[in-house]
């Protein structure tokens, strides 16, 4: 104890000398560059005084062995922008030191803090902060607005780039601070709260507005910091050289866009004010999170990796090839392999069915092993075996608008006949694309208008065809209606409110309606054995949608899949039963996402940490040849037949007749799909026994 509180006394007074001194000695010779020669001041003291940030960070972690953790998003010195923070104590701005040391040095020459005007009173230590040029507040709104604006107009005119540290709360977290935020809570009709103090909206907002006005701004950085044990004050310290053992910072960049009206959902009439608000709000239940783990070591749950916004050219490039060859493929595929056999859907239905599969499963392989041979995504999966001899509902969690792409990678590595008996269920507007519409409408995929008096024709239509064909098929379903994005997650939240429901973190409320509509329907027609649970996770990055391949010519690099193999006889028969065990999966899957999330490192992201992959689950060497056989088949088809197009005007007028074909059938009977089922008999009874017509076909 005796120890600690020496130890504690020697720091602060180390401070408060090598500032003394530093101030005097080192700083003060320079001042008379402040007139004549400002640019060289402005660079002696960043650094000099950046010089010294070092050594209270060096103390720390060398006298007190206080252990650092960094999370979250990179701060970048080379673009100014604002950093904000909660304030829990009074020592946040020197841990933070620490922080942005590890993260970059070169942050220690560029950061500023807005600090209270007190402080610039301190012998040695204040004047060594006014020579850096911090930004003092008054906390008198109209003087503050003139000491800011003198701030940011100097710091844009020095050239350099600054990341300004700013504490939305005003104080720090101390017994009066926090009374004083329950009082302002429960006077306006707000959340109290427990880990972070109310934000003061009215600096920040001013702030945002000033630095954009001088075009001094890219982006806000909120930080968290959490502790194991709180050292509240400098005084606090000195006296009992209590020092936390264990700070974590957590980082998260938002883009400047996302504080401005015009360009998030989420502000509408609002303004960055608000949206500060929001950030708290999250703030709170991060902390929240925090301090209920048991563990000393306490880690922020990670959440999801940053979603992809940017790439090099290159990039870009490579990807527009690559989304070239993917939609050439389908459309060639489409006209010159499916339609020259059409016929067959009025005089062997049941040929054209095997033969559509097969060949539209084929194609599936093309997009699985660009993706795992050009890009060398890595592919786990865990858990329970799709067989493709039983009739099944797959449900998925519906994380990006890529998750049906990626799954076709799982269900090579379980069987490669799954890619013959998978249907999937999308979105109507996808069946209108040129090529891969065309495919999937001969597939006898399901398509949706997000009406359901409209979809329930629609649905029976194909399910009951499912029946007839006497055809196991999985049929994958996005209970959630919608990818995860920003328009979806408000949305969702939005629901969440309406009913008094949970709001969701990694995935959104599903819509039962669809679900128990078409799980009842396969019961009805006798067409179902089973329903996986599937979930997906991304550990590395998230790449948002089919867009993004051609505008960022990149994909995730580590992918997750977890399955869940569940008897249909295990689910309700109700509506009402079959709509709450939806939403208790559900429920389950933002957790088991939770905890996927909260593990630090990438690489060892996973849903089960000790089991290793099912050995069915993981690509041979010769599904790797196949692999290849396959991609280079289809490069190969792309190239002839555009070499045909452009050398033989028949192949063209072929082309054209068979482009003419697909766009009749969508126009007069709404696709193809809706056509096939006409010409095949109806059954009572599916009896599927043991293996698909598919099976028997490729053995």
């Amino acid at each position: 104890m005796m120890l600690r509180r020496i130890k504690g006394f020697v720091y602060i007074l180390l401070l408060f000398i090598s500032t003394l001194y530093g101030s005097i000695f080192v700083l003060f010779p320079f001042v008379i560059f402040i007139k004549i020669a400002p640019n060289l001041w402005r660079f002696v003291a960043d650094r000099a005084v950046a010089f010294w940030l070092t050594f209270p960070a060096a103390l720390c972690e060398i006298l007190f062995g206080i252990e650092f953790f960094i999370s979250g998003d990179e701060i970048s010195s080379s673009e100014p922008a604002i950093m904000i923070m909660n304030h829990h104590t009074r020592l946040d701005w020197m841990f933070l030191w620490n922080a942005l040391y590890k993260i970059n040095p070169w942050l220690l020459v560029t950061e500023k803090i807005s600090l209270k005007k007190p402080l610039k009173d301190i012998f040695g230590m204040g004047w060594a902060m006014q020579c850096a040029g911090y930004l003092f507040l008054e906390r008198d709104f109209k003087n503050d607005q003139k000491n800011m604006e003198s701030a940011i107009k100097y710091y844009s005119k020095s050239g350099n780039n600054y990341q300004i540290l700013l504490f939305p709360e005003g104080t720090d977290k101390g017994v009066s601070a926090t009374k004083k935020s329950h009082d302002f809570a429960i006077k306006h009709g707000l959340p109290q709260y427990d880990n972070v103090l109310h934000p003061r909206t009215a600096g920040f907002e001013y702030l945002i507005e000033l630095m954009r006005r001088y075009n001094y701004i890219n982006c806000v950085y909120d930080i968290t910091v959490g502790y194991d044990q709180v050292t509240q004050s400098e005084i606090e310290l000195a006296i009992s050289g209590k020092m936390p053992g264990y700070v974590h910072f957590d980082i998260k960049r938002y883009d400047l866009r996302e504080f401005t009206n015009e360009n998030n959902i989420h502000l509408k009439d609002s303004g960055p004010g608000q949206y500060l608000k929001k950030i708290w709000a999250e703030k709170e239940r991060k902390l929240e999170k925090f301090y209920q783990q048991k563990n000393s070591s306490k880690r922020f749950i990670m959440g999801e990796p940053e979603t992809v916004s940017k790439s090099p050219f290159y990039f870009k490039v490579f990807g527009a090839l690559v989304a070239s060859l993917l939609l050439l493929s389908t459309l060639f595929g489409s006209i010159f392999m499916l339609w020259p056999f059409t016929f067959l859907i009025i005089l062997y239905p049941s040929l054209w069915r095997r033969f559509a599969d097969i060949l539209v499963g084929l194609w599936f392989l093309f997009p699985a092993g660009l993706l795992e041979l050009c890009y060398g995504i890595k592919f786990t999966v865990t858990g329970d075996i799709i067989s493709h001899t039983s009739p099944a509902l797959i449900i998925m969690n519906h994380r990006t608008r890529l998750d049906w792409l990626f799954f076709w990678n799982v269900l090579y590595r379980m069987n490669p006949i799954l890619l013959t008996t998978e249907k999937i269920i999308l979105k109507y507007f996808l069946k209108l694309i040129p090529g891969a519409g065309y495919s999937m409408c001969c597939n006898a995929f399901i398509f949706l208008r997000r009406t359901f008096t409209k979809d329930q024709g629609s649905i029976d239509t194909i399910l009951t065809y499912y029946r007839d064909t006497q055809n196991a098929y999985q049929i994958l379903l996005f209970p959630e209606g919608t990818d995860k994005d920003e328009l979806g997650v408000a949305k969702s939240d939005k629901y969440a409110e309406k009913f008094g429901l949970k709001k969701y973190q990694y995935v959104l409320h599903p819509r039962t309606t669809g679900f128990v509509h078409i799980l009842k329907k396969l019961r009805e027609l006798q067409y179902i054995d089973y329903v996986y649970d599937v979930t997906v996770a991304y550990a590395d990055k998230i790449v948002q949608g089919e867009d993004d391949i051609v505008k960022l010519g990149v994909f995730p690099k580590n992918i997750h899949f977890d399955i869940k193999k569940i008897n249909v006889k295990d689910i309700d028969i109700t509506d009402d039963g079959i709509e709450e065990w939806l939403k208790n999966k559900w429920t389950e899957k933002e957790t088991k996402l939770e905890k996927f999330y909260e593990i630090s490192q990438e690489n060892l992201r996973t849903f089960y940490s000790d089991t290793k992959p099912n050995e069915h689950f993981i690509l041979s060497k010769q599904a790797k040849r196949e692999m290849i056989t396959i991609v280079a088949f289809w490069i190969l088809v792309v190239c002839c037949i555009f070499y045909l197009m452009v050398t033989y005007l028949p192949v063209v007028i072929f082309f054209c007749s068979g482009l003419l074909f697909f766009v009749v059938c969508q126009i007069f009977a709404g696709g193809i799909e809706f056509i096939m089922p006409k010409f095949v008999k109806s059954i009572k009874n599916c009896n599927i026994e043991g293996k698909t017509l598919i099976d028997k076909d490729l053995k």
